[in-house]
């Protein structure tokens, strides 16, 4: 194997790492927006479970 072949190797290698790497990036920032969805649906049920207790209270 001479070098040229070396390199074309390491290369893809390189491009297969880049790809996996793309592929993890886009995984965790579909995570993170599905952890901002579930706090704003955690402080929305919070929200009403203040609005419940007070209207509770009122009463």
């Amino acid at each position: 194997m001479n070098s040229n072949d070396t390199r074309t190797l390491h290369l893809e290698d390189l491009k297969e790492s880049q790809h996996h790497a793309f592929q993890i990036n886009k995984h965790l920032l579909q995570q993170e927006k599905l952890i901002m969805k579930q706090e704003r649906l955690l402080k929305r049920t919070k929200n009403i479970e203040e609005e419940v207790t007070f209207r509770q209270e009122i009463r």
